[in-house]
């Protein structure tokens, strides 16, 4: 297992996924979105296997931080490489819900439990 740890995030190669834990910070805004979309864009170049980003510390995204996510999902989908969110807070998730992104990406209630739209 390899980690690569930034100030932001964790990301660890396990046998096959990686696995991207975002650290020291409860907001995915225009303050860090930048840095998130520049370490997971590196990662989608060599990515050979699906990617999993846990946001369980994340309790806010704003409009920039939507669009970074919607972005490396995008890119995700061209490299065909899928992309899991999981974990995401009520609040978070109800942002989602809001903006009418729940069908765009692949949102899991756990790490192995896919939501379904109700």
């Amino acid at each position: 297992m390899k980690t690569t740890s930034q100030s932001f995030m964790n990301i660890k190669e396990l046998q096959d996924i990686y696995l991207v834990t975002i650290t020291n910070n409860n907001k995915i805004n225009i303050l860090n979105s930048w840095a998130m979309e520049s370490s997971l864009d590196r990662l989608l170049q060599k990515a050979d296997k699906s990617i999993y980003i846990d946001l369980k510390n994340i309790q806010f995204i704003d409009s920039t931080g939507f669009r970074t996510l919607v972005k490396l999902n995008n890119t995700a989908r061209t490299k065909n490489v899928k992309m899991f969110f999981f974990n995401f807070s009520e609040e978070a998730f109800e942002l989602v819900d809001l903006l009418g992104l729940f069908n765009e990406f692949s949102i899991l209630d756990r790490f192995n439990n896919l939501k379904k739209a109700s």
